[in-house]
């Protein structure tokens, strides 16, 4: 998990001369275990550069398209159980201009039209924490991830957001992690609050590679 700072980027390859997360993640790591290496790693999602907060990053490619596809239902068999990916929450900590009135909360609320190509998004849970004339100061809660969802939302509604900050996917908290640094998960944050087995990606690898072994070495069906 990594504390993204505003004017980075979520992409492999540096934008406008933006430091890219991948390089900021792999130069933190490295300082603690040399032979660390982000190669092979996926963020999970995306903030953009204007964005600060929360970002997970991972080498488990099944949970970066069980997690970013919106169509896709993943079940995976473990010591543990069974585990039907569900699609997490994802909580935001906007501010937003002016004052919000009822009726832009209750819209924002219920699923607003943001044009053909991203349609209307979901129900969002919203929750003013501070106001007045200037500003509004609101929690938002979706599990949807569309492009700049949050700000074309509220652009909607006639506002726009000043500042954006991202603290919590599922049950992971962004915590007392600071921001520019980042850290491993727990064993438990990944089950309890990804509910994602503990999987190895080497034995995946292996295992398909056998696989594909085996059918090349099949005979050939006759007719």
């Amino acid at each position: 998990m990594y504390n993204k700072p505003c004017g980075e980027v979520t992409s492999i390859v540096s934008q406008d001369g933006h430091p890219t997360i991948f390089d900021s993640v792999e130069r933190v790591m490295t300082a603690k275990e040399p032979r660390f290496s982000i190669k092979g790693f996926h963020s999970i999602g995306r903030l953009d550069c204007d964005t600060s907060g929360l970002l997970l990053l991972t080498n488990d490619t099944l949970l970066v398209h069980a997690a970013t596809n919106p169509t896709a239902k993943v079940t995976l068999e473990s010591k543990g159980g069974q585990f039907l990916y569900k699609k997490l929450e994802k909580e935001y900590i906007a501010l937003s201009h002016g004052k919000l009135s009822i009726e832009s909360l209750e819209k924002l609320r219920k699923g607003i039209y943001l044009g053909a190509k991203l349609g209307v998004t979901g129900p969002s849970k919203i929750e003013v924490l501070k106001n007045n004339e200037k500003s509004t100061l609101v929690s938002v809660v979706l599990t949807e991830g569309k492009n700049r969802q949050i700000r074309r939302m509220f652009h909607a509604v006639k506002s726009g957001i000043m500042k954006l900050h991202r603290n919590r996917v599922g049950g992971i908290n962004i915590g007392e992690l600071q921001e520019g640094e980042c850290r491993y998960l727990r064993s438990e944050e990944i089950i309890q609050g990804l509910n994602w087995p503990i999987r190895s990606i080497t034995d995946t690898k292996s295992n398909r590679k056998r696989k594909s072994r085996n059918r090349s070495r099949r005979p050939p069906k006759r007719t």
